[in-house]
């Protein structure tokens, strides 16, 4: 099972999500997440956008933030409106043999 945490930032305009993305950078280097990394993703068709996707994998569905989520959507808050939420893949289904 993979799980994904997803920190959407909404930048209060271009030069704010200039800053959030040289941050983001750093932290990407420097993060020790949980699991297998941290991605940056930036918005094709709003140019304020952009994404921080924290990779866990596990056999356990994740049901809270992570203390490294929680304090990076603190963090990136300052450069402009957040969205955290968590989400996790479907398992693929098993079928029956008969």
């Amino acid at each position: 099972m993979q799980n994904i945490e997803i920190i959407r930032i909404c930048a209060f305009n271009e030069a704010s999500r200039e800053q959030a993305i040289i941050k983001a950078r750093e932290i990407s280097h420097t993060c020790c997440h949980g699991g297998e990394g941290i991605a940056i993703w930036t918005s094709t068709d709003q140019n304020t956008d952009m994404l921080i996707l924290l990779k866990r994998k596990g056999d356990i569905p994740v049901t809270s933030y992570s203390m490294e989520g929680l304090q990076i959507a603190d963090y990136f808050s300052r450069f402009g409106w957040i969205s955290h939420s968590l989400w996790q893949d479907l398992p693929h289904e098993k079928k029956n043999s008969g």
